[in-house]
């Protein structure tokens, strides 16, 4: 018997946001995070960019904290293409979704994705029900495979996690923008 994807990543999310939860704590100081990043005052310690809140409005960048914003729809209310399409890469059909970071970026015309930048591909099965997801999350400064942070996940399984992770790389190398392939605007 098929497990329903979403209620895998639900069964998943109390015990992720437990963990998770206390690494997204308000810092209100301008302290060292533990992980050596500076915490500018407003923003959230342990989650990238400057977008305050945690984890709804910042992207995790682990497998746990992944799993369990995925399963809360964490990109829920982003920009969005029309409707689902073939990929031009290995996902079959997807829908992509971009934070308003990225889309300011696009919008600017920036050449390199400020950090924060995030996408988020739903692949989708034969009946477009979601299956999957591919993210990319901006998570240094830079143009290099290792300033993002990719995650692919496909019938409850993640078989792509981390910083520069060569085999998604290897598509999104070329061309694009800064290392997104989607088009801008999204269609």
């Amino acid at each position: 018997m098929k497990t329903d994807l979403k209620s895998i990543l639900e069964a998943l999310t109390l015990t992720t946001l437990v963990v998770f939860a206390p690494a997204c704590a308000e810092d209100d100081d301008d302290a060292d995070g533990a992980d050596g990043t500076t915490t500018e005052p407003g923003t959230t310690a342990g989650c990238p960019g400057t977008t305050a809140g945690c984890p709804t409005n910042a992207v995790p960048t682990d497998a746990a904290g992944m799993t369990a914003w995925l399963a809360a729809d964490g990109y829920a209310g982003w920009a969005a293409e029309s409707a689902p399409h073939a990929s031009t890469g290995p996902h079959g059909r997807v829908l992509t979704h971009f934070n308003d970071i990225l889309v300011a970026s696009f919008d600017a015309g920036d050449a390199t994705h400020p950090v924060g930048s995030a996408a988020v591909k739903e692949l989708l099965a034969d009946d477009d029900t979601v299956a999957g997801f591919a993210v990319m999350v901006k998570t240094t400064e830079g143009s290099d495979a290792a300033s993002w942070y990719w995650y692919r996940q496909f019938d409850g399984s993640v078989t792509a996690e981390g910083d520069g992770f060569a085999a998604c790389d290897a598509c999104h190398s070329d061309g694009g923008v800064d290392r997104v392939l989607t088009p801008y605007p999204l269609q």
